[in-house]
């Protein structure tokens, strides 16, 4: 008896979704220089099929690279750019495999004429949907640029001062076309169609970010009488994130699956905007003495100033001071050195910021322009909170580092605790004041604990090598 294989199907469904995807990547580099300049240059290409049906990916990118020294006076320059493009199914891989761990095999992909089927069985919730919909038909290709260089230059004044200055800038273009076709799927008995999608759906959207900076720094070292050794940083770092995004999108009105266009739509959705920037600029020093290779100091001063806080908030002071004894460089260690590599005693305690409250207005009231009966009107989404300030990290450390056997073994014992005060935190309040939340400096929180680190050559012979390491760490809350 012959059976129908539309009517009854035995659908595998990874068969339809998976493939074997054929993949190529082409790679050249070309270095030259002198003495004087060195210089490098890479060119890259990738051209890879997903395993999911329909789906794709192609890159092009290119390095380079170029560094240029006479004398005291050194510069030089590094550029990282690459285009993406990539294609994915317009309901996302999430939900794409979601849909294909549901759907069951008496639900048929594909009629005789090459429209879409569905089963003429209708199981709730498992076979209503043709998964094929979202992979084949549709657009979601997204474009990408992404640009990241730096240049810098240092030049060694009398007196062993070097000065250093680096410009550095991220930029990264995205952008999106979206396309949610009208389509039908076919009862295989009857050829009844069914509308599968309540609208067409085109989106056009595109994301700019940019993020200039610029570092500087005057280094200075000096030893005396061959114990005594110093060395000193100043420095300043600016750093500025700037973020935009545009989409609009457009339903129904489409003649066909072809032309795509969000204009060419019948009814405009509102489209939605918006714009960000955030600056940060530093100042910082560091002082090192060190005494013959055994005794180690260490201080560092900041002055962090964000924009995510009001000015009279904006700046904040942190610092850190550590020491360190290499007990093993003492004369009444001579006995050990055949066993004992290196033992060092250690101890920090400073002071870190953190100003990441998760939105970039953190300070200031924030309002949405809505329709009211006709006339524009403010809404105020977030209260302003100009007391806000920076969140203070206090952390101690203490322990001590060991290697033996000519490097063979080794590890560290520590005692850490760590004192976070003026917490940023958005507290939630009643939603009778008109918002869900409040963002201020809430409370401090503790944490205590012990950590452990070994680290060991098992083996190390006749080309075989075997390391193990393990790490324990107990901490109190």
């Amino acid at each position: 008896m012959k059976v129908d294989p539309y009517t009854y199907p035995a659908t595998d469904w990874f068969d339809l979704y998976f493939r074997d995807a054929f993949m190529q990547e082409h790679n050249i580099r070309i270095s030259g220089g002198n003495d004087h300049i060195q210089t490098g240059l890479s060119v890259g290409y990738l051209d890879q099929e997903g395993v999911v049906n329909f789906t794709d990916a192609k890159k092009v990118s290119i390095n380079f690279n170029s560094t240029i020294k006479y004398g005291q006076f050194k510069a030089g320059i590094n550029v990282s750019a690459n285009y993406r493009n990539y294609n994915e199914p317009h309901t996302g891989i999430s939900d794409y495999m979601q849909l294909g761990m549901r759907a069951l095999p008496v639900m048929t992909p594909y009629l005789a004429d090459g429209s879409y089927g569905r089963s003429w069985v209708v199981t709730p919730g498992q076979n209503t949907f043709n998964n094929l919909l979202s992979c084949k038909d549709g657009e979601n290709n997204y474009k990408q640029t992404r640009i990241v260089g730096s240049a810098f230059a240092e030049y060694i004044f009398p007196y062993d001062i070097k000065y250093n200055i680096t410009l550095g800038v991220r930029k990264v273009d995205l952008t999106r076309r979206y396309f949610q076709p009208t389509t039908y799927t076919y009862n295989p008995k009857t050829l009844e169609p069914q509308k599968m999608i309540a609208n067409t759906t085109a989106m056009n959207a595109a994301n700019d970010d940019i993020n200039p900076s610029i570092s500087q720094t005057v280094n200075w070292n000096r030893s005396f009488n061959g114990k005594h050794n110093i060395a000193a940083l100043l420095g300043m770092n600016y750093e500025e994130f700037n973020a935009w995004s545009f989409s609009a999108k457009g339903q129904d009105g489409y003649l066909d699956n072809e032309l795509t266009e969000v204009g060419l739509a019948t009814t405009f959705l509102k489209p939605s905007s918006s714009s960000s920037k955030v600056r940060l600029l530093s100042y910082f020093g560091r002082i090192n003495y060190d005494y013959a290779d055994r005794y180690l100091f260490e201080a560092n001063l900041r002055y962090d100033g964000s924009s995510r806080f009001a000015p009279e908030t904006r700046w904040g002071n942190f610092w850190s001071l550590g020491t360190s004894w290499r007990i093993d460089r003492e004369s009444f260690m001579a006995s050990t050195t055949n066993w004992l590599s290196a033992l060092t005693l250690k101890m920090s305690y400073g002071a870190q910021g953190n100003d990441n409250l998760g939105t970039y207005y953190a300070s200031k009231g924030l309002y949405s322009i809505v329709s009211n009966l006709g006339e524009n009107a403010l809404v105020s989404d977030r209260m302003a909170t100009p007391n806000l300030k920076w969140e203070t990290n206090l952390n101690f450390n203490v322990g001590i580092d060991f290697s033996l056997f000519n490097n063979r073994f080794s590890g560290s014992f520590d005692f850490f605790t760590r004192r976070s005060k003026d917490l940023l935190y958005s507290r939630p309040i009643a939603p009778s004041l008109g918002y869900g939340s409040i963002d201020e400096n809430v409370g401090a929180l503790k944490n205590t604990g012990i950590e452990m680190v070994l680290n060991g050559t098992i083996i190390n012979q006749n080309g075989w090598v075997w390391k193990l390491g393990m790490n324990l760490s107990l901490i109190h809350i």
